[in-house]
């Protein structure tokens, strides 16, 4: 995706505030051109769940695992913001295995993955979310779109500042007083103005991933980096959660609290950076 069409998209949806005052609605040319590259608002993928699970068992076998880390610090950093949400769907779907969709009576999503039997995906509309440096660990019918698009791309190295930023977030996290909430370490990023976009969602889907991995640890359900959760254990997981049943906090960073801190041999392990 471009620049120029990362930012006809995101004032098309909305999403950048700035460049609708500053550039007004796009015109029928510039949404032409989006189309030509790929991007026509509105346009919709309505895959079903067995194709998604091979699409991102194919997609997740091509990609190497230090390019998906890499990208992720450079997207926490700042200087590719799109490194942020691969993390999230490479976790997931490296250890999936082939199966067909078992969902629950009177729900679409499967059982086990959690995917919907039929799926709709409005594709301009997602991955632009993901240029612009969105993040989050839910609607795992994405995730085949994510890794896909990185086959397609060349994530830069992460910069001395990228590395830094993580780190702080890290020792944030470290330094949080044992009763800490999540959401109440997503507030402390802010005030000290640590990730570069400044977006409270932005913020939390950062955590949502360093969880996901095992950075941030939580005692009701294993990383997905190290093998597959599958949803039915989340669901059940989610019924001992502390938070509210309401909170958009979900699940694993949802049961993270200061006292757990951080796992910084894992930290270094992923990532590189020590305590």
């Amino acid at each position: 995706m471009t620049p120029e069409t990362r930012d006809v998209l995101s004032r098309y949806y909305g999403y950048a505030k700035g460049a609708l005052k500053r550039l007004g609605d796009p015109k029928p040319a510039e949404l032409k051109a989006a189309a030509a590259e790929g991007y026509k608002p509105g346009r919709l993928e309505k895959p079903k769940h067995d194709e998604l699970v091979r699409r991102m068992r194919e997609a997740c076998a091509r990609l190497d695992e230090r390019t998906i880390l890499s990208a992720f610090v450079a997207g926490v950093g700042g200087s590719w913001l799109r490194g942020r949400q691969p993390l999230v769907s490479y976790a997931f779907a490296r250890h999936l295995e082939e199966h067909t969709a078992d969902p629950t009576p009177g729900y679409d999503h499967c059982r086990t993955c959690g995917i919907p039997v039929k799926a709709e995906i409005e594709v301009a509309d997602t991955i632009v979310r993901w240029h612009l440096g969105s993040v989050w660990n839910e609607g795992h019918e994405e995730y085949a779109l994510d890794l896909e698009e990185m086959l397609t791309l060349e994530p830069p190295a992460p910069t001395a500042a990228d590395r830094a930023v993580l780190h702080a977030v890290l020792r944030a996290a470290a330094e949080s007083p044992p009763a800490c909430t999540p959401g109440e370490l997503e507030k402390e990023l802010a005030r000290r103005k640590l990730i570069p976009d400044g977006s409270k969602y932005g913020r939390y889907g950062i955590l949502e991933a360093l969880a996901e991995v095992g950075v941030l640890p939580n005692p009701l359900v294993a990383p997905s980096w190290d093998r597959f959760v599958t949803q039915a254990e989340r669901w059940d997981a989610s019924k001992k959660s502390k938070g509210s049943a309401r909170s958009d906090i979900v699940l694993p960073f949802g049961a993270w609290r200061g006292a757990l801190g951080v796992d910084w041999k894992r930290a270094k392990k992923l990532f590189g950076i020590g305590r």
